[in-house]
């Protein structure tokens, strides 16, 4: 079952072999914040090679996002919002298509988490106790989500250590090296970033006379295939194309004998065809590179400053799809500090910066044939550079030839043309062709002015997303990751759509049918109606690409913000150029027909495709948000349908009296829709996706012993995890299964079993007045009784079989099956609190008490 696919897969590595190590280690330690009652603790998660844990961050109604959290105490609480120390990666996961992308972790993640203590706290004494949730994945299959516990004590500086402990009987750990628990570590502000940064200075402090090491590392994403290239001591020269070497160069270092900066191995030579292509040899592994400072003798003691930036680039292999990220740049600080002489390591800090950037400051170095500009006579040894890439000198060198300038930016103006032929787009151009026929019988200067607007509003969408990507990183479509923007923009479709079948009607020329109307709307609103037209034309294209469109803003997206721009520009012109072209010749439009009967059929069967565009975008939107939509969209419809009530000839006053009365009405639906409709859908999202989970385990779990304990394990975690997200009042029901029910009788539970579907509305009526009650809920957990749920909400066999084997075929039905009697006991219909309370004090408590997941864990 796909759903579950990515949950289910390695139930039986997991149990099966006790032996071998934790695929994520989790360790904590706290540091004293700034001011008496402040802290800060860090919590590290290191993770195996290969395999990734969930963000906090990961959209709902996908796999398990990570959690952070604290225990109960007085001594301290949490004061602010939980950060991690590199942003996380984005993809999509075939397992989760009901979410736009998950977001993940590779390696080691930090999270910073404030803290408020008590007055008066001793931090020597204190400990700060909590846990991680998080789901462990590799490329192929997925973990059961999991909680470690960990206990931190106070740190005055992180320590420096080889790497990170298996952790304590209690669940803390020793720390990770500094320069992973600290900010160590960069990743690119990107959802495409593919390589992480390290950096550190060791030792900690040097005695004089001794070495010091800087280290700067790149780890490109090994899971999908990341290499990035080797280090060159200077830009790729003018003309040359392809892949794009790493570059380090210092702008601020002590005047000291150094040499390096020298790689720990040689790189890969990339296939021939690559080479063909102008690849150049690369890492796929982690590659260190070490630049070695002399201490002088007469070093006097204190602190030396060390800052430089480092530019780099990720791609693919061409036979694996040659993915390229854009070429990135950071900068680089860290100290040295000279004194007595004290082991261990310094991290670097990083701060995002731009490939072009390197490629300035490197250009610009008094030697350019020594690496890094590193102290003329100092014992430098120069990485080799293939031939065609020495000879540089002077000012700095293009990113690309003149050549490869002007092939990119016909393919942008070319791609830019044919995106009006896309899927996305031919809605919004039908409505264009309504405004050629009625542009027919105005004055040439009128039908140049109003293409102008609409070529204006067009190309102000590609500005916009030329600055978010110079500036944030963002590409072509990749707001249509946001729910919120693929939802705000389902909306205007809709709302359009509407308009085109008469519930209501837009003052834009080419959005009403007859002739007469035509004209008076044109007067009323032309320009601006033709430039609203330009920016909906553009958005609706953005989630697709087209012929040269994909390379041309792959190309840009590498390139220095003026030529980014001017592609982004350029494309905009290609898809704008038809509408000029037409202002400038309107007979090119003489063959379509004359304004008539016709364009009020045409109008509204462009309705219907406006609809499909709809349908189109809800299905980029998470499964649990799809029916709000829905709603939310029936919502609009009303206040569309109360506004297009009033007459064309009413006053102003009585117009807008009108919208305001149905957008408050289109609110409300929204803020239901979204609020208490929304937390339904979840709900039942997460009841399904939990139900597919359990059938999983248990078709592969087979009958053994140890089978039943690995049931049983999932068992107690499901229902951890549920009792953190209901609240006092709910009860945390799980998902029946027979193989469930049998474990659960068999270890001495009592259990009662709710029959509901979400379409009962006497079943609701139970739940909510109740079942899911405060004191229902205490006498529930006071006798330690387990509560399952049989959904008929969708078509359940195996819960059909035990109705019927309790002697019903209706609903609503409750049972009770009691730990000391055969007898089961049964409630059909509507349940009162007294009935409720009797039935369950008859059947009295379960003879167990539900472990732990840990408690279990020690038991064995």
């Amino acid at each position: 079952m796909c759903l579950c696919a990515a949950w289910c897969g390695q139930v039986q590595g997991q149990f099966g072999n006790k032996d071998e190590p934790p695929v994520v280690t989790v360790s904590a330690y706290f540091t004293a914040g700034a001011k008496a009652d402040t802290a800060q603790l860090n919590v590290t998660a290191k993770i195996a090679q290969g395999w990734h844990i969930y963000s906090l961050t990961t959209p709902p109604g996908g796999p398990k996002a990570s959690t952070v959290k604290l225990d109960k105490s007085d001594v301290f609480a949490l004061a602010g919002e939980i950060k991690p120390d590199n942003d996380p990666k984005r993809k999509q996961e075939d397992a989760f298509k009901s979410v736009p992308y998950v977001e993940y972790h590779t390696t080691q993640v930090v999270w910073s988490v404030p803290l408020k203590l008590a007055a008066g706290t001793d931090l020597k004494t204190l400990k700060v106790t909590g846990s991680v949730g998080y789901q462990a994945c590799d490329k192929d299959s997925c973990q059961i989500p999991t909680t470690a516990k960990f206990t931190a004590a106070l740190q005055a500086s992180p320590k420096a250590s080889g790497g990170a402990s298996t952790g304590n009987a209690d669940g803390g750990s020793e720390n990770v090296a500094a320069y992973e628990d600290a900010a160590g570590r960069y990743q690119a502000n990107t959802p495409s970033a593919n390589t992480v940064l390290f950096g550190y200075v060791e030792p900690r402090q040097a005695a004089p006379g001794e070495t010091v090491k800087v280290v700067l590392q790149a780890e490109p994403n090994v899971e999908q295939h990341f290499h990035v290239y080797e280090l060159w001591n200077q830009p790729r020269p003018k003309g040359e194309d392809g892949s794009k070497p790493s570059l380090i160069v210092f702008t601020e270092k002590p005047t000291w004998l150094a040499s390096g900066p020298t790689p720990d191995r040689a790189a890969e030579t990339p296939p021939a065809e690559e080479v063909k292509v102008g690849a150049i040899p690369y890492y796929s592994q982690l590659v260190t590179w070490t630049t070695s400072f002399q201490v002088p003798a007469d070093a006097q003691p204190g602190t030396y400053t060390l800052a430089g930036l480092m530019g780099y680039h990720s791609c693919t292999p061409v036979n694996e799809g040659g993915q390229c990220d854009r070429p990135a740049g950071v900068t680089f600080a860290g100290k040295i500090t000279v004194g007595e002489h004290l082991d261990g390591q310094l991290p670097m800090q990083f701060e995002r910066s731009s490939y072009s950037s390197v490629e300035k400051a490197l250009a610009n170095v008094a030697s350019p044939a020594v690496p890094n500009a590193i102290a003329q006579g100092s014992d430098t040894q120069t990485p080799s550079v293939p031939a065609g890439a020495g000879g540089i000198s002077g000012g700095v060198q293009a990113a690309s030839s003149a050549s490869e300038t002007a092939w990119f930016l016909f393919y942008a103006f070319v791609g830019g043309m044919i995106l009006n032929l896309m899927p996305c787009v031919l809605p919004v151009i039908g409505l264009k062709v309504l405004g050629f026929v009625q542009q027919a019988g105005e004055s040439r200067g009128r039908i140049l002015a109003l293409n102008f607007s609409y070529s204006l509003g067009l190309l102000s969408v590609f500005w916009v997303l030329a600055v978010l990507s110079i500036t944030l990183g963002l590409f072509w479509g990749q707001q249509f990751s946001d729910m919120r923007f693929t939802i705000t923009l389902s909306a205007v479709v809709f709302m359009f759509a509407l308009s085109f079948l008469g519930v209501w009607e837009v003052p834009i020329p080419g959005f009403v049918g007859s002739s007469a109307q035509m004209q008076q709307a044109a007067a009323k609103e032309g320009l601006s109606g033709a430039f609203v037209k330009g920016i909906l034309t553009t958005v609706l294209a953005t989630p697709c690409s087209g012929p040269f469109f994909g390379p041309a803003m792959t190309w840009a997206a590498g390139q220095s913000p003026s030529l980014a721009f001017t592609a982004f520009t350029v494309a905009g012109l290609g898809m704008a150029s038809p509408y000029l072209l037409i202002g400038l010749a309107p007979k090119l439009v003489s063959f379509l027909p004359k304004p008539g009967a016709w364009m009020d059929t045409f109008k509204q069967a462009m309705a219907f495709v406006l609809f499909g565009t709809v349908v189109f975008l809800l299905s980029s939107v998470p499964w649990a948000y799809v029916v709000p939509t829905v709603g939310f969209l029936m919502g609009l419809w009303a206040c569309c349908w109360w506004a297009g009530r009033v007459p064309a000839y009413a006053n102003a006053s009585t117009k807008y009296s009108a919208w305001v009365v149905g957008g408050a009405f289109a609110t409300a639906v929204g803020f239901l829709c979204f609020g208490w409709l929304a937390g339904v859908m979840q709900h039942r999202y997460e009841a399904e996706v939990a139900l597919a989970v359990t059938r999983s385990f248990e078709s592969q779990a087979g009958t053994s012993g140890s089978a039943n304990d690995m049931l049983w394990q999932h068992f107690l975690t499901e229902r951890e995890e549920k009792l953190k997200t209901v609240s006092k009042e709910e009860l945390p029901w799980q998902p029946y299964s027979p193989k469930r029910l049998e474990l659960l009788r068999s270890r001495g539970y009592t259990v009662m079993i709710d029959f509901t579907a979400s379409w009962c509305a006497t079943c609701q009526t139970n739940t909510r007045f109740v079942l899911d009650q405060p004191d229902t809920r205490q006498l529930i957990d006071k006798n330690n009784v387990i509560p399952l749920l049989v959904d008929f909400s969708r078509d359940n066999p195996e819960g059909e079989a035990l109705l019927k084997s309790l002697g019903s075929n209706s609903i609503p039905f409750l049972a009770i099956l009691s730990a000391e009697r055969d007898k089961p006991i049964l409630l059909p219909d509507l349940l009162t609190k007294s009935v409720l309370s009797s039935a369950l004090e008859e059947a009295g408590p379960s003879r167990s008490q539900v472990a732990t997941t840990a408690q279990l864990s020690e038991t064995k």
